[in-house]
Order: structure tokens, then sequence, then C-alpha cells
């Protein structure tokens, strides 16, 4: 798999999670798209599964922005688009939002409309702009998994 992605996740196919995923490092984490429709909870257990840390954190505009050229390589190579599951959610407190990773960042890429509550507790990154909607954990997006 190459110096690029941390060994243990090195198993089976090239982008060394045993599943098919767009993935690629970007000098202090590996992050991955997968092109199959999750829940959010199915999400999290998927990449946790596959030898993640889980749904990806972003710290900042820098880790955004590589996130947003790996979602746009994983609509490409997929040839279909699709909005992406990122660990930030208000599942245990509404309107508090924190990363399923348990890491603390301060960034976000709100859209100017959301967060707009309810019962949308869990956050996605969009296909078309990249920026962030709350969204129901139930429906069906592709996972944006993590190795820090």
């Amino acid at each position: 798999c190459g110096a690029s992605a941390p060994e243990n996740l090195c198993a089976v196919d090239s982008d060394c999670d045993e599943i098919d995923c767009e993935g690629d490092y970007d000098g202090s984490t590996y992050f991955v798209i997968c092109p199959t429709s999750e829940t959010w909870e199915d999400a999290e257990t998927l990449c946790i599964d596959a030898g993640y840390d889980g749904l990806a954190t972003i710290m900042d505009s820098s880790e955004e922005s590589f996130v947003e050229d790996l979602a746009d390589a994983a609509q490409t190579s997929s040839g279909t688009g699709q909005h992406n599951w990122l660990g930030l959610n208000d599942i245990d407190s509404e309107g508090t939002y924190v990363w399923s990773s348990g890491l603390s960042s301060s960034y976000t890429n709100w859209n100017a409309t959301n967060p707009d509550g309810g019962a949308e507790d869990c956050v996605i990154m969009a296909d078309s702009d990249h920026m962030w909607h709350d969204n129901m954990c139930s429906y069906g997006r592709w996972p944006t998994c993590e190795a820090r």
C-alpha cells in the first residue's frame, strides 16, 4: 500500500482497508471516502470495522480542502455524487455539536442555513459545494473515515 497509509490498514486492497474507498494521506491523517450508502451509525461502524478511528473529524481549513478534493476524486471514480458523512453530530444534546472521535475543533464550514435543528442530528459535507448541513442520521450517505 505504500508509505501513505498506516501499516495496520494495508491488508488486502489498494486502499488498504478491505473496502473499495478513495483514500489518501495528508501528512498527519489518512482519510477515505467510501462510495457505499450507509446510515450515520452504520458508517461509523464501517469505518471502525475497517481499521479506522471512525468518521472524520475536520480540524481546520487545510483538512477541509483535502477532504473536499478526496470527495471530488471519489465522485469521479464512482461516476456518481453523494453527500459524505462526517463525525460531527448533536445526537446527545440538541444544538451541541461534538465529534464522534472525541477530538475538539472549533472549525466549521456550515451552509448559511445550517444547522437548522430538529431531528437532523448528523452532519454531512454536501457533494456539490462541500458546505456542511445537519441531516437525518437515518439517510444513506457515503462514509468519510479517518486514521490519525
